[in-house]
């Protein structure tokens, strides 16, 4: 866990650089999009899925349990998915769309695609897939 910790911490202190940089402006808050009425904060016109999440995933007879972390900057989202597939790894790329998203990670060389919707701010539903295979996924955020 060395490794998520370090991510972690890296996470923290980009953030609060990110925050400390951002809040010397006095701009109005923009409206609202349609999405964040029914599911709290926007990003880019998306829903703010940044913060951590954990998730379980039903495989077959398998439940694959873990968490993920993202990060929104100004350069695009970044984060970490820990698992009981393997090690921590970090997230190849996050695509949000609306109160949709697709999340892509790779464990032992094996690349995994999360697609989901968030149904509320906290809550969000989709697929965990890899080689063909594919599981229901629930995520909540913390």
């Amino acid at each position: 866990m060395p490794l998520l910790r370090s991510a972690l911490a890296l996470t923290v202190v980009v953030t609060a650089a990110c925050a400390s940089r951002s809040s010397g402006g006095a701009s109005a808050p923009a409206p609202a999009s349609p999405a964040a009425s029914a599911t709290g904060r926007t990003v880019a016109g998306a829903v703010d899925f940044s913060g951590d999440w954990d998730f379980t995933a039903q495989m077959g007879d398998n439940t694959v349990t873990g968490s993920w972390r993202l990060t929104h900057t100004d350069a695009g989202w970044t984060g970490v998915v820990a698992s009981s597939l393997g090690s921590a790894a970090p997230i190849r790329s996050f695509s949000p769309r609306g109160r949709s998203f697709t999340l892509t990670f790779e464990v032992n060389s094996e690349p995994y695609t999360i697609t989901g919707v968030a149904e509320t701010a906290q809550t969000a539903n989709g697929n965990l897939s890899f080689r063909g295979g594919m599981g229901r996924l629930q995520a909540r955020k913390r």
